[in-house]
């Protein structure tokens, strides 16, 4: 009988069906690379957006030393 069950799934591992179980794992390592994907995706857009702002802060502040400068000439 020990037989048996050291032959089934053919793997010898103890794991009667290997196929199954790295598919199910496969499947959830692409849910976890999807959802790390889709945090990349919206963490680079937040930065894409506070790059935006910090930008206008730059040039609005630009702007008001140029007016400055152009008023004191």
């Amino acid at each position: 009988m020990a037989r048996n069950s050291e032959n089934q799934g053919g793997a010898g591992e103890g794991d009667p069906q290997p196929h199954r179980g790295s598919r199910r794992q496969m499947r959830e390592d692409i849910q976890v690379l999807q959802q790390q994907v889709r945090e990349a995706e919206e963490a680079q857009q937040r930065a894409e957006e506070e790059n935006q702002a910090l930008r206008a802060q730059v040039n609005q502040r630009i702007l008001g030393a140029t007016r400055a400068l152009d008023t004191t000439m």
